[in-house]
């Protein structure tokens, strides 16, 4: 009888559909609830989320229906230990299974410097 070797890669790893990396900027790794909206039929709907990773130009979410590739999305980024939400306008840029990237045409000033306090305070705790 051959040993089973224990499978490192966590739950996420191993069924996050794999794709190429097309990314211009560096992603970090997070995971934070997100709400997302989408329209059909002229109605507008939100639906909840996670973000996967985030950046200064976009983020990863995994979620539970699908918005189309290239429509328009309003996000609502809530960080862990901040009282109000980010709220970020966004386009889809990609989905495979549940999960979809956005890709931000923006960030305002005051939004990117909490996603960077955020992620350097993360790193810290790691360290």
């Amino acid at each position: 009888m051959h040993a089973r070797a224990a499978d490192s890669k966590t739950h996420s790893q191993r069924t996050m559909p794999q794709f190429k990396n097309l990314r211009v900027a560096e992603r970090k790794p997070m995971h934070c609830r997100v709400t997302y909206t989408y329209q059909v039929g002229g109605s507008t709907y939100a639906v909840d989320g996670v973000a996967r990773d985030l950046c200064k130009i976009g983020c990863g979410i995994r979620g539970t229906i699908m918005p189309p590739v290239g429509s328009k999305t309003r996000l609502k980024v809530y960080l862990p230990g901040q009282k109000l939400p980010i709220s970020l306008d966004a386009r889809i840029g990609w989905v495979a299974g549940e999960y979809f990237g956005v890709r931000f045409p923006e960030m305002d000033k005051k939004d990117y410097t909490r996603v960077r306090q955020y992620m350097w305070s993360m790193l810290n705790m790691v360290t």
